[in-house]
């Protein structure tokens, strides 16, 4: 006769020799979701054809950076790209799409350089030669995904960003 022992242990054994074997499904991550940046660990990003668009903010924005106010950057595809700009400094980062609307922007900081930033140039004299390894320049990007799955990255030098913190580290 089984007992109740006997049904545990069964119960039990089984579960031990079918460790992979699970018994709900793993949730579902929409497209583009991921939880983590593309390029961060453990989401390389860009299968499947999605491409990663780098694109140089502080020459889109150019002079318009010293006026307050929302200014266009351009676009990309059909989505139209913009900056609101106080005090000197980007303070947030827009992209709407006609049908979508506003879409999810997020923010990274690198200090590799991505886009082609104007080269920094220090003051002839003494200073001038500082060790390379004195100097940590941060480079810091909105960046977004359009319908196709590709990221959208604006790229802006230190001077253009308030780090509050929120800005999370890129890795390709």
């Amino acid at each position: 006769m089984i007992n109740r022992r006997t049904v545990l242990t069964l119960i039990g054994a089984g579960a031990v020799a079918l460790p992979s074997l699970s018994f709900a499904a793993a949730p579902r991550v929409p497209p583009g979701q991921g939880g983590t940046p593309p390029g961060q660990a453990g989401n390389p990003g860009g299968g499947g054809g999605k491409q990663k668009n780098h694109n140089n903010g502080q020459s889109l924005i150019g002079d318009k950076i010293k006026q307050n106010g929302n200014h266009g950057l351009g676009k990309a595809g059909k989505i139209d790209v913009s900056a609101d700009v106080q005090g000197g400094k980007i303070v947030g980062f827009h992209a709407k799409h006609p049908d979508k609307g506003e879409l999810a922007v997020n923010k990274v900081k690198s200090m590799q350089k991505f886009a082609a930033l104007e080269r920094r140039q220090l003051p002839p004299g003494p200073a001038a030669v500082e060790p390379a390894a004195a100097v940590t320049v941060w480079y810091y990007a909105y960046w977004f995904t359009d319908e196709f799955g590709n990221d959208w990255y604006y790229w802006f030098p230190v001077e253009y960003i308030i780090d509050d913190g929120s800005w999370i580290i890129y890795s390709a």
